[in-house]
């Protein structure tokens, strides 16, 4: 039982479409533009109700499908060869599930294969709850459809993703963005998979290019933060920004800080619970406050009439913190980027470790609190070394005397010897020793061969005796440089 007919169906135009004139039958025609751009021109009739109705032609087909019911489908074509054409494929589509050439399963994945990718895209935004979400997901997924017009199911791979995410940091996209366009691409290609248009699961392991951070943190200087602060109108933003600078935890972290995370508020060891839940290296722990801020916490505390439950602080969304923030450097007359640093909510984490750096503690100690896995972290990138003072550190070394040793040669040169006084035993006294002693042993063999018969090869070889030297070694390159005797002989015994 196949069949193939031409229907006409009625149906009201878009509230945006214009109805032109009305010719002699009665029929007119639509024209509007959809939301796409797209624009499109009807044939419109005069309803019984007086409304327009759309005329639209098309090709519907019936076919018993492989479970032997009777099934009726639009084509949405307007000639009727292509029309039968998809009844045919269908047909056939049918013998095959019969014979078990192919399965149901893999049926609704052709079917599901062949459908728009923006018919797809939006089915996968619409299992999305939160609006803020899904609005940026329709975002960074309208970006990926973009770059890759036309695409198919079936196509999506993890080289043509990664070639994506490339792209994007190649155009100045911020390693935030790049990870949000992965997140996207993954959570898409999943429910592509789940909703039976792929077949088998793509896994996408992509790697992000590691990017350079475009305007590096600074960290406030003590005297700027005092102007900041005084600056600050709201009593709670001042509170949260005198807190993140005294606790070093990041703006997240602090949003997740109930009152009943706070310890020993009115004692001299206040502190906060850190739990694994919201911490960002997944660890609880204890965060320790000075005196006064525990003092400070408790009164807002007190005054706000906050139960354990209740969040310690009102954090915005991210943007409007940023916001606030800048407004609140612009009010206190603090440049932002100085040198192509910035600041930020996040340099006040960063003023927390430099502070400490600079008064002197020690690194470990400093890499405990700010909770870092890495020293080098700590040091070099939560650390504005503009801040630390190279005259203090230089002021702690220990103080020496420094006097020269002069080396008798045949150039004058001169060696820095530390002396630690003016004892015969000092390094400087033994050289001084040594050299005098060289020079008496030549003035002495000079003297004791000026009036005898003494050949040049016996003086060299009583030389070389003395001296330990090789006998290749040259009476002027014992003259010509200082001497130093090894064995130590009476002078007397030497030419005897």
């Amino acid at each position: 039982m196949a069949n193939c007919w031409k229907r006409v169906t009625h149906r009201t135009p878009p509230p945006s479409a214009t109805i032109g004139r009305v010719n002699r039958d009665g029929v007119a025609s639509a024209v509007w533009t959809d939301s796409k751009g797209n624009r499109h021109k009807r044939d419109v009739s005069k309803a019984a109700d007086g409304g327009w109705r759309l005329l639209t032609e098309g090709y519907y087909i019936k076919f018993r499908n492989e479970f032997g019911v009777v099934v009726t489908e639009s084509t949405g074509l307007s000639n009727r060869e292509l029309a039968e054409r998809v009844l045919s494929e269908r047909l056939d589509l049918v013998e095959q599930i019969k014979s078990g050439r192919i399965s149901a399963a893999e049926v609704r994945t052709l079917s599901r294969a062949k459908l728009p990718m923006s018919q797809l895209s939006d089915e996968f935004l619409a299992t999305i709850e939160r609006k803020a979400y899904r609005d940026t997901t329709a975002v960074y997924l309208g970006r990926f459809l973009e770059a890759n017009p036309n695409i198919r199911p079936v196509e999506i791979d993890c080289r043509r993703c990664q070639r994506w995410i490339d792209a994007l940091a190649v155009d100045g996209a911020g390693s935030a963005t790049l990870s949000a366009c992965r997140a996207v691409v993954s959570k898409f290609t999943k429910f592509l998979y789940q909703t039976d248009a792929l077949v088998n699961p793509v896994v996408l392991q992509l790697s992000l290019p590691k990017l350079a951070s475009r305007k590096p943190r600074r960290a406030f200087t003590k005297s700027e933060f005092e102007r900041f602060l005084a600056a600050v109108e709201s009593d709670e933003r001042r509170l949260v920004y005198l807190f993140a600078s005294v606790s070093g935890l990041r703006a997240k972290e602090i949003s997740c800080v109930t009152v009943a995370d706070l310890r020993g508020l009115g004692t001299d060891q206040p502190c906060v619970m850190l739990s694994a839940e919201w911490t960002k290296n997944r660890k609880s722990g204890v965060q320790p406050l000075p005196p006064a801020v525990g003092v400070m916490l408790a009164s807002w505390i007190d005054s706000q009439g906050l139960s354990d439950d209740n969040k310690l602080f009102f954090m915005p969304r991210r943007a409007d913190m940023s916001d606030w923030f800048l407004n609140d450097l612009r009010r206190a007359g603090i440049p932002q980027i100085v040198d192509g640093l910035r600041l930020n909510f996040h340099s006040l984490r960063k003023s927390y470790i430099t502070w400490m750096m600079a008064s002197g503690q020690n690194l470990r100690t400093v890499q405990m609190l700010a909770r870092h896995s890495n020293p080098a972290l700590t040091a070099g990138t939560y650390t504005d070394e503009r801040q630390l003072d190279g005259r203090s550190a230089l002021a702690s070394l220990p103080t020496f005397s420094v006097t020269p040793a002069v080396t008798p040669t045949t150039g004058v040169t001169s060696d820095l010897v530390i002396s630690s006084g003016n004892s015969t035993d000092s390094p400087n006294s033994l050289i001084q020793a040594e050299t005098a002693e060289n020079q008496a042993v030549c003035e002495s063999g000079l003297a004791y061969v000026k009036d005898k018969p003494v050949t040049p090869e016996d003086f060299q070889a009583t030389i070389l005796h003395a001296f330990g030297l090789s006998p290749d070694t040259m009476i002027r390159d014992i003259l010509d440089r200082p001497l130093k005797i090894t064995e130590r002989q009476p002078i007397t015994s030497i030419f005897s």
